[in-house]
């Protein structure tokens, strides 16, 4: 993301939602992050977004069902049947 960049409220979140549940998918196979308010807070602190109380609402909401279909098609692929 760039430096000082804010979410845009006519596109979206979509973007910074992806790189959210991307952020909480990367620290290994046996670990994730989850999509709360604490780890969205010091991800956009990393990623140098500035995010509006409005703006972390809409973004937790989209990453939380992000979240939950990767971890879904991670589960079917790890499913021995």
């Amino acid at each position: 993301m760039e430096a000082d960049q804010t979410v845009n409220e006519d596109k979206g979140t979509g973007k910074p939602s992806k790189e959210f549940v991307r952020w909480c998918f990367s620290l290994g196979s046996d670990f994730r992050n989850s999509p709360d308010i604490t780890n969205l807070r010091f991800w956009a602190q990393k990623a140098k977004l500035k995010l509006k109380p409005g703006d972390e609402v809409r973004l937790l909401e989209e990453a939380r069902q992000l979240f939950s279909k990767r971890l879904e098609l991670d589960l079917k692929k790890s499913d021995p049947n």
